[in-house]
């Protein structure tokens, strides 16, 4: 039986990963978007959540990157995370393979094509806004191991492909 949502959920789920899409948020509650819009609105109405409204890249230059929804729960801690949209991502994209031993990064977001992984790698704790440092890379470069929130975690390439990352 399908479960309800509840404000509380969704507060929890917005507090724990800063901000998100509202495709995420309907593909994590497995509930219909303007549900989940319906419910932000209590939130947004109080101040407690910023709706930011993302149009896709004028520019022409980035492929796959449309309009979209992010949330965003603002508490004093948070509206000093800087936010970048999909196409700054983009333009800054690096992989962790371009990233050396020893170097710091941080979780952008993820690729549009690399679905399968996504739930994956944000259930490892690689949500965007999480910072790691590269520990080591196997000796043909694949996998990679990365320490991040106080574990290790060996990603292969094709799972690391699918982040959005920087250097921090």
């Amino acid at each position: 039986m399908d479960q309800p949502l509840s404000l509380r959920d969704l507060k929890s789920y917005l507090i724990q990963y800063r901000q998100v899409t509202l495709n995420d948020l309907s593909y994590h509650f497995k509930k219909p978007p303007e549900l989940i819009q319906a419910m932000l609105q209590h939130w947004i109405q109080k101040g407690k959540v910023v709706r930011i409204h993302i149009s896709a890249c004028q520019k022409g230059c980035c492929t796959g990157v449309k309009d979209m929804e992010i949330y965003r729960w603002t508490t004093e801690d948070m509206l000093n995370i800087p936010f970048i949209n999909n196409c700054q991502a983009q333009h800054k994209r690096l992989s962790l393979g371009d990233l050396k031993v020893g170097e710091n990064g941080k979780v952008l977001g993820f690729n549009d094509g690399e679905k399968p992984y996504r739930r994956k790698l944000l259930a490892m704790g690689l949500t965007p806004g999480t910072s790691f440092r590269i520990t080591r890379y196997a000796p043909l470069g694949d996998p990679v191991e990365i320490k991040v929130r106080g574990f290790s975690l060996s990603l292969r390439r094709n799972e690391a492909d699918a982040l959005l990352v920087e250097r921090a």
